[in-house]
């Protein structure tokens, strides 16, 4: 092996050793006396204390919800670079000018100058910022600025084309600066979440808590990303000697957790695991690691963020094997926007109206009200259900904002919260509630709720299942059948017994035409039991033509009443209804053992069996059979 690739593979090795020592999640003693341990920025605190990035104070506090300056927040980012004294000491005297021209502090010209250095920022601005404003508290959004510069990660936020920022205050940051931030969300320094109301504020200050956290985890992404200028003692023998450890001499052990990061710097690659025990560590990925993904063996450099896994590693945090399983979950909300590029991406809102943005596979499942679809098919406001794996959304189940439905209306309630019903094609009963918001158009003219009729055909529109148009028409049609019930009123009303005794309920219009036995009449010519055959707008009787039709009706009870003056009965039915029957010469009255019989033999208390025909007002009597004489004989 040449000698430069075993120095930057040891180079490499003791960097990874050193993140992982100084990220990992175990409990740091004690530092300061105002971070407790279980303070949340307390492993961060403790982590850029020891790489003095950012150190305390002299009476042992660190002050961690103090506000970071301008020059604080550009001195500490420059400290997380480790750069020879000598190099230094050439810096400094290159921009000693401009040093002495802002007139900085003995403590801060070291990390101004490295600052001009690596172009973190122009002279121009840094003598803006720092001439009159280096006390001013910095703007997070600058700290997110010199961060993605340190990283050298400009050329990721010059590919960003289309950037879709999950905070609700996205109008107040500048177009220009949200691809840095966009940069350090996908590098997970920033919480996609944002704070508590699901804001960035880009010109709020920094505390030295949250710039501990930031600059921790962009060291960590530093020493993986960028080689470094990191000096070694060790000599070369001493260099070959422990290149040539071998995983044999390791001691191998078995971790589960789920990966959260995957780190690649050219060929070399590393996972950051979050174990079962609650610990998060980073591990490196060997040539030869063998990679098992949902039961099929993969490349490891496929490996991605989000699956749970069982891994043999080293001591030294080498993976020797992997065994993933893909993670699965759904998520629904409202669709915000739908972005399409090299990548597509979906961006919803929650029920906490956070904006979520999910990045879709490439040929990714749509289904919109039950029908295949594609991304452009999807409207902003549908709801939508997001089948994810692997932080990749696999499937969308889409719900229209806006949906249409035709259908013959069946049922126009009002006497309570309007509610209509109608029926699909597909003779499906569909009920929806109204309110005053709805518009209703009849036959081309704007109505009320109460202008529907049964039997309209309507169009309905609804915005998620609010009901915001109806859009009716008539329906002529004809039918038939047998009056069963005739309501007079303002709104006049027949009940119609069909072939198979199903009853419906019509509106007698104001007008319509009524004939009797081909005869002009009116509704109080009507009786029950003429047949009839009607002509309908929708359930409107516009014309109605009639016959005199003789029905039978057959009545069991006792005898509670009786007039031979009159020659009429009552008798109080086993359903507790009380019939008056009108008796006639034609009447015949028998026992039930054949004896005919007169009306002055009928007593009260008399059970009898009754059969009437009627001439659509009165029942008349035409067969009495006395079952059972009363006890009053």
């Amino acid at each position: 092996m040449p000698r430069e690739n075993k120095i930057n593979r040891m180079i490499f090795s003791i960097t990874l050793v050193l993140v992982i020592i100084l990220s990992s999640t175990v409990v740091f003693a004690q530092e300061f006396t105002d971070v407790p341990d279980d303070h949340w920025a307390s492993g961060y605190i403790s982590k850029i204390n020891a790489l003095k990035v950012i150190t305390g104070y002299s009476d042992e506090t660190f002050r961690p919800d103090k506000n970071i300056t301008n020059l604080e927040a550009i001195v500490s980012i420059t400290r997380l670079f480790e750069i020879d004294g000598e190099d230094t000491n050439k810096i400094i005297e290159k921009y000693k000018g401009f040093i002495d021209e802002i007139n900085l502090p003995d403590w801060a010209k070291e990390g101004i100058a490295i600052a001009l250095e690596i172009n973190l920022d122009s002279e121009d601005n840094l003598r803006e910022k720092l001439s009159n404003e280096s006390s001013e508290n910095v703007k997070k959004v600058d700290v997110c600025k010199y961060i993605v510069k340190a990283m050298k990660l400009e050329e990721e936020v010059d590919n960003k084309i289309l950037v879709s920022l999950p905070f609700k205050d996205n109008n107040e940051i500048e177009p220009k600066d949200a691809a840095y931030i966009e940069v350090l969300i996908e590098k997970g320094i920033i919480n996609k979440s944002g704070d508590a109301e699901g804001n960035f504020n880009p010109d709020s200050p920094v505390s030295r808590a949250v710039m501990s956290k930031m600059l921790s985890m962009a060291y960590d992404h530093m020493f993986i990303y960028q080689k470094l200028n990191i000096s070694f003692d060790e000599d070369e023998n001493n260099l070959e000697e422990n290149n040539n450890n071998t995983d044999e001499d390791k001691e191998n052990f078995t971790i589960t957790g789920t990966i959260t990061g995957v780190l690649k710097a050219g060929d070399m690659m590393n996972l950051r695991i979050l174990k079962d025990n609650g610990e998060e560590q980073l591990y490196q990925v060997l040539s030869n690691t063998k990679t098992i993904l949902d039961g099929k063996e993969i490349s490891t450099f496929n490996i991605v963020a989000g699956v749970i896994l069982e891994a043999v590693v080293t001591d030294d945090y080498d993976i020797l094997s992997i065994n993933a399983t893909s993670v699965e979950e759904e998520v629904s909300g409202e669709l915000v926007s739908v972005i399409t590029g090299t990548k597509n991406l979906v961006v919803i809102k929650n029920d906490n109206n956070e904006e979520i943005p999910r990045m879709t596979i490439d040929e990714v499942d749509v289904y919109i009200n039950g029908q295949a679809g594609s991304l452009g098919d999807l409207k902003q406001g549908d709801t939508l259900s997001l089948k994810i794996k692997n932080d990749n959304v696999i499937k969308i189940i889409a719900e229209s904002k806006i949906r249409e439905y035709t259908g013959i209306l069946t049922t126009v309630d009002f006497d309570n919260m309007p509610i209509i019903e109608f029926k699909d094609s597909y003779e499906n009963i569909k009920r929806f509630d109204l309110d005053d918001n709805v518009t209703i158009i009849r036959n081309g003219e704007k109505v009320d709720f109460i202008d529907l009729r049964i039997g309209d055909e309507i169009h309905l529109t609804t915005e998620y299942d609010d009901v915001t148009m109806i859009e009716a028409n008539v329906v002529r049609t004809e039918t038939n059948g047998i009056i069963n019930s005739i309501i007079i009123a303002n709104t006049s009303k027949i009940v119609v017994a069909n072939d198979n005794g199903e009853e419906t309920t019509y509106l007698l219009c104001s007008n319509a035409n009524i004939k009797i036995e081909d005869k002009h009449k009116n509704i109080y010519d009507l009786r029950l039991g003429h047949q009839v055959n009607l002509e309908l707008e929708s359930n409107v009787i516009v014309k109605l033509e009639a016959k005199q039709v003789e029905q039978e009706f057959k009545y069991m009870g006792e005898m509670i009443y009786k007039n031979e003056a009159s020659n009429v009965i009552m008798i109080k039915t086993v359903d507790g209804e009380n019939i008056l029957i009108n008796l006639t010469k034609g009447t015949s009255i028998i026992d039930v053992s054949g004896l005919k019989k007169s009306i002055s033999s009928l007593k009260v208390g008399d059970e009898l069996l009754v059969v009437s025909t009627s001439d659509g007002v009165t029942l008349i009597g035409k067969n009495i059979i006395i079952m059972q004489k009363g006890e009053l004989d």
